[in-house]
């Protein structure tokens, strides 16, 4: 699943099923790349999104794998 999915009200309705504490967090780099994360300040988790040619690649940290709950 794409983490852009969860900008739609219905998959960001399921996320927080899964993590009720998650938000979605939008940035930018100083190079004005896009950056993409879900930070879950109660579980104290987080994932990290990258987009690249293929896809998206994850980097989660903290004690929950978070995007693996809420994929």
């Amino acid at each position: 699943m794409a983490p852009t999915l969860l900008e739609e009200w219905m998959p960001a309705f399921l996320a927080q099923l899964a993590a009720p504490s998650a938000r979605l967090t939008r940035a930018a780099s100083s190079d004005g790349t896009p950056l993409l994360y879900v930070f879950d300040t109660e579980r104290e988790s987080f994932a990290e999104f990258l987009q690249d040619s293929d896809g998206w690649t994850v980097r989660q940290g903290g004690p929950v794998a978070l995007w693996d709950d809420i994929e």
